[in-house]
């Protein structure tokens, strides 16, 4: 049975307290299938949720019910297999760099960095305030993501500045390239393609 406690506490620490909820949640490392069951599922499909019944209230007369079904599914999908790359390029580059290179540990390392980002993302439909939120999301994101290296990855501290650059930089770098294929299927429409709205 989903513990909607222990998410709603794992959301509030990765807020409040990052060091400690992160420490808490590695030691032992959880199965990433325990991970994206308990957490980071449950958090996009809150964030599409929110997102999607926002747009609904504010705009409805764009919000058509196949759209809607369309952008809920391609922001769960998108959420989920973004996820999955960044832990893949995490825990390569953990190896590389001294630090413990799983996927379990990469995966909860990511699902818990990302937790303000989903969080802020659900309300990109709100008029400026929404892109400042979910901008202010993303940085504080990063920020977890580089301090969480030596505590789930057990990374050397003079490491993590690299481990953190070439991560970022591998993921820019597959994002550029998976673009011209990913846009077509999951953005057809020009008009959506850097719209909040999204549809």
């Amino acid at each position: 049975m989903f513990d909607y406690a222990a998410f709603i506490a794992r959301c509030r620490g990765m807020i409040a307290a990052p060091n400690a909820t992160i420490r808490e949640h590695v030691q032992p490392v959880p199965p990433w299938a325990t991970v994206a069951r308990e957490h980071l599922l449950p958090l996009i499909v809150l964030a599409a949720t929110v997102s999607t019944l926002l747009v609904v209230i504010i705009y409805p007369e764009i919000a058509a019910f196949e759209d809607l079904l369309r952008r809920f599914i391609r922001m769960v999908v998108i959420g989920i297999a973004g996820a999955v790359v960044m832990a893949g390029v995490i825990m390569f580059f953990a190896g590389i760099f001294g630090g413990r290179a799983t996927f379990s540990a990469a995966f909860v390392t990511v699902a818990l960095a990302l937790t303000p980002y989903f969080l802020t993302e659900a309300l990109l439909p709100l008029p400026l305030i929404g892109i400042l939120a979910s901008f202010a999301g993303l940085i504080y994101s990063l920020m977890l993501l580089y301090r969480a290296g030596p505590i789930a990855l057990q990374l050397p501290w003079q490491n993590r500045g690299k481990h953190f650059a070439l991560s970022i930089l591998s993921l820019l770098l597959i994002a550029m390239l998976a673009a011209p294929v990913l846009l077509p299927i999951f953005a057809p429409e020009m008009g959506s393609m850097g719209s909040p709205v999204g549809l």
